[in-house]
């Protein structure tokens, strides 16, 4: 049996050895082409084709190839620049290609796996990277896209892989390394609705780390998956974007975790749905800065469930939540506020943008918190800078859309100070129109104090303000002036201020309430219904070189040259600077006080305000607006004090029309003044008077009426400033028979005048009356009882009349009045004529009474019914008609030329009497003298009628009769 195989074995072997000789030496052959000619085809054809397509030098490290296993294997691969500087190392490169390509019509790998590979990407000075330039040159013939070729790999590794990337295009050089890198794919294919799983890890030299997964198909391309980024830094991202960032990141790390997903079946869209961005311990400064110092400090940010389109170009983000940041911010000189260089980038490269697109971007972000935030604020444009700390900050923002007419919601509450406040409300981020509610409670007013050190030397010490109202801004494009709205209403309480230079209380008061406030600007413009002041105080005081307290305290000019100079500045200000509207309906003045103090002589005076109570009414800055005052207090406690008029306090320089009464005062407290001016000291006295005070157009005119009841003067004083005039005696001749003395002292003069004071004023008035009644008691009737002298010496009559006018009856009422207070004097009344006037008007009244009988309504009547009656008045008088010589212009109107010429007759012909005239005086006289004696307390004894006198002309269309007292 086994002889029989073996000679069939030799029988097949005689027969085949041709065909097995062949198959030996085929496979004898393809086994040295596989091991030794491939491998030396593959290192000739790379290093060939990098060098003569790619312009590169490529070496190999030892190639093999099993022919049998279809495997390959190269061993240090280093792919260099022309100048031989390194692109990239491969330690091995393994590739394992299945038998079965050669059935399925593909290029099948078992395995593909790179060890350590090491790749330098370098980006030159010009932007230029190394890698985009490793590629063969272009060809100059189009070739149709072709479809890709089928490849399967069913396991693709890259393991402990190195990055080095350097941007030299930067200002400063960028460079990073990323290692260790691990890239896996498994059963890739490029054909079919294949999904091709991957998994990328890599690790920065700051431990920073990218975790990369998902799938992909390649045609049609398409590829979803997630991401984790850990550890990021924030100086890399400073580092790499440089001048791009117009701020500098100190430090901090950003984490990212979320999905991705890239179609390409209808249309490209890029889609990102990120869990989580969270922030830590970010820290930002300024560039160019002087000192290192952060403007922003943002412990920790979230950013949670955020979803980007490309496609539909929108950015959604659920929620983002800033925790405990720390913000400086303040006004420079120039009230620039720092925190906009944070986003002035004057480098953004604006070319790489997307200029293409005309659709734009959508951002919703659903809320934005922004928790325990504090923020350091300052005013550096005044000096000593103003300081405010906002603390406990948390602001939500609810609905931010960037698509027009969407609106946010805000709520916002934090701690100013000592003070909190809160808003809620909505913003329009298109056109940025917010309407707000806004609740203000304890706002410590003192911050403001350097506000007010800048112009005044007032130290506020004290004060909370409290607030509710309603903020909008609505934008105006037309105008570019935006429409800026705040109603509601304010209180301050226990508001104190203090005298820098004097050192006592200036104002204060308990509590001031501002009822239905209403703000606007564009144009300015402030209205309340009501303000209600309790516990109103102010200190009023002259020192004792003249000046005034409100002087130092508002630094108000004290002499000509500090006028002169701040007048110039006031008018260059108005000249900027428009002034505001403001509108205040009513203010009531619940329990006010106010103090006075005059140290300009010694001893000193004081005296003050109490109980003051009263409401002002229709407050407003327009120059024609009138605000209606009604206050009452009284002086010491005991005095009563009222002050009444129009005012308007607002513009007060512009309308004034002030009266004040002051009533039961004790002459005795104003010794100082007395024993200074007068020379005497008061035993005792009673003093009530009423003050008015009118300005127009900055003009004053002041009107002081006092009443002095039971003066008595005591011993003389050793004052060298006191009037050298007999004052006792003028006492006497004021003091009427009930021992009263009533004064009228008017006072006027510009209050632009540097000289004008008003306290030195009123004393020279007194002065001078005082000399007047001295001198000539006739003289002071007029400014004692109801007007001038001119207006008390004089009576007006109509020329041909002696009926008195009522406001004549009123003067010699007046006069009467005066006389009965004054028994001593007596009154001559002359009979009164003048010469022209009283004759033509007795002509005249002789004329008309004659022509009445003819005519009986002058006024209704026609020219032809004139004519007629002058002629029948003609006749009677002179037994013949009137005789008319021709007109000479033909055009004139006939009737009226001669209504004319027979008047001109008529009235030659009425003459007066020297008894018309006498009788006519005596009338006059006798009207005097009537109208005086109408006051039944007045005696005749003491009026006396004097001779006619008919030699008086005037050019005046009255008749005045003087009056003469003895």
């Amino acid at each position: 049996m086994l002889i029989n195989s073996k000679n069939s074995i030799t029988v097949f072997l005689r027969q085949h050895w041709i065909k097995l000789s062949i198959a030996s030496i085929s496979i004898a052959a393809y086994a040295l082409l596989g091991f030794f000619w491939v491998p030396r085809l593959i290192r000739d054809n790379a290093i060939n084709y990098v060098e003569t397509q790619l312009h590169r030098h490529l070496t190999l490290g030892e190639v093999t190839f099993n022919p049998f296993t279809l495997t390959a294997r190269i061993h240090a691969i280093k792919l260099m620049e022309a100048d031989k500087s390194s692109i990239a190392n491969i330690n091995d490169l393994l590739v394992d290609v299945e038998m079965s390509s050669l059935w399925h019509r593909a290029y099948v790998f078992k395995q593909v796996r790179i060890d350590t590979p090491s790749i330098t990407a370098l980006i030159d000075s010009n932007g230029n990277l190394n890698l985009a330039a490793i590629k063969p040159a272009s060809t100059t013939k189009t070739q149709s896209s072709a479809p890709l070729p089928r490849i399967h790999i069913d396991r693709f590794e890259l393991l402990k892989g190195e990055l080095k990337f350097a941007d030299h295009s930067r200002s400063k050089l960028f460079d990073v390394e990323l290692k260790p890198i691990t890239f896996t794919l498994q059963n890739f294919r490029t054909e079919g609705e294949h999904e091709n799983a991957f998994h990328f890890t890599a690790l920065s030299d700051e431990h920073e780390s990218l975790d990369w997964r998902g799938d992909f198909m390649v045609q049609p391309f398409s590829a979803n998956g997630a991401m984790k980024i850990v550890g990021l830094k924030a100086s890399t991202i400073q580092s790499y974007l440089q001048d791009k960032l117009p701020f500098i990141l100190g430090s901090g790390t950003l984490d990212i975790e979320g999905k991705y997903q890239v179609t390409t079946n209808n249309q490209f869209d890029i889609s990102l749905a990120l869990a989580n961005i969270h922030v830590s311990d970010v820290h930002v400064q300024p560039k160019n800065a002087s000192e290192q110092k952060d403007w922003l400090a943002l412990p920790q940010v979230n950013v949670a469930d955020t979803a980007i389109s490309l496609h539909e170009r929108a950015i959604n983000i659920k929620r983002i939540d800033v925790d405990d940041a720390n913000i400086q911010a303040w006004l420079d000189e120039h009230r620039k506020l720092n925190l906009l260089q944070l986003l002035n980038n004057q480098n953004d490269d604006k070319s790489h943008g997307d200029s293409n697109s005309t659709t734009p971007w959508n951002t919703l972000i659903g809320a934005i918190n922004l928790n325990r935030a504090t923020v350091h604020a300052e005013d550096h444009s005044i000096i000593p800078a103003a300081q405010f700390t906002l603390s406990s900050a948390q602001v939500q923002l609810q609905n931010f859309n960037t698509a027009p007419t969407s609106k946010m919601d805000v709520n916002v509450q934090l701690n100013i100070g000592s003070g909190q406040l809160s808003a809620q409300g909505a913003v329009q981020l298109d056109t940025s129109n917010t309407t707000l509610q806004i609740h203000l409670n304890g706002f410590p007013l003192p911050s403001l104090q350097n506000y007010i050190a800048q112009t005044t030397d007032i130290i506020l010490y004290s004060g909370t303000l409290n607030s509710d109202g309603n903020f909008i801004y609505k934008g105006n494009a037309a105008t570019q002036s935006p429409l800026i709205q705040y109603t509601g209403t304010a209180e301050v309480n226990n508001f104190s201020t203090h005298d820098k230079a004097a050192g006592g209380d200036f104002i204060k008061w308990k509590q001031l309430q501002l009822q239905s406030l209403r703000y606007a600007m564009a144009p300015d413009q402030l209205n309340i219904d009501k303000i209600v002041a309790r516990g109103l105080y102010g200190r009023m005081a002259i020192n004792a070189d003249t000046t005034t307290n409100v002087q130092h305290a508002l630094r108000l000019p004290t002499n000509k040259n500090e006028s002169t100079s701040r007048s110039d500045v006031t008018l260059e200000t108005k000249a900027v600077t428009p002034a505001i509207k403001i509108q205040i309906a009513k203010v009531i003045v619940e329990n006010g006080a106010a103090d006075f103090s005059d140290d300009s002589i010694q001893p000193s005076f004081s005296a003050g305000i109490e109980n003051l109570n009263g409401e002002i009414t229709g407050l407003s800055t327009n120059n024609t607006s009138r605000a209606s005052v009604k206050l009452e207090g009284s002086v010491d406690n005991y005095a009563p004090v009222s002050i009444n008029g129009d005012v308007n306090f607002l513009a007060a320089s512009a309308f004034s029309d002030l009266s004040m009464e002051f009533r039961n005062i004790d002459l005795t407290s104003f010794n100082p003044y007395s024993g200074k001016f007068a020379g005497y000291n008061i035993e005792k006295g009673k003093l009530a008077t009423t003050l008015h005070y009118s300005i127009v157009d900055r003009k004053l005119d002041a009107q002081h009426h006092i009443v002095v009841d039971q003066l008595e003067f005591g011993k003389a004083t050793d004052s060298k400033d006191a009037v050298s005039l007999p004052v006792k005696l003028a006492v006497a001749l004021l003091k009427d028979r009930n021992g009263i003395i009533e004064l009228d002292l008017p006072v006027s003069g510009s209050l632009d005048d540097p000289e004008f004071h008003a306290g030195s004023i009123i004393w020279r008035a007194l002065k001078n009356l005082l000399i007047k009644v001295v001198s000539s008691p006739f003289s002071a009737l007029g400014s004692l009882f109801g007007g001038n002298s001119d207006e008390l010496a004089f009576v007006e009559f109509a020329p041909g009349s002696a009926l008195l006018s009522e406001v004549e009856k009123d003067k010699l009422n007046k006069l009467s009045h005066a006389l009965v207070e004054r028994p001593q004097l007596k009154l001559d009344i002359p009979g009164t004529t003048v010469v022209d006037a009283d004759i033509q008007a007795l002509s005249k009244m002789a004329f008309d009474t004659a022509l009445a009988k003819y005519l009986s309504n002058t006024s209704s009547a026609t020219p032809q019914q004139r004519l007629e009656a002058l002629t029948s008045l003609y006749k009677e008088k002179t037994g013949k008609l009137p005789e008319f010589s021709a007109v000479a212009d033909k055009k004139a109107d006939v009737t009226a030329e001669r209504i004319t010429a027979i008047q001109k007759q008529l009235l030659a012909i009425f003459t007066i009497s020297n008894d018309d005239r006498d009788n006519l005086a005596d009338q006059r006289a006798g009207a005097v003298e009537a109208q005086l004696l109408s006051n039944s307390e007045l005696s005749a004894d003491r009026l006396y009628k004097v001779t006619t006198d008919h030699s008086i002309k005037s050019s005046l269309e009255v008749v005045r009769m003087e009056l003469k007292l003895e």
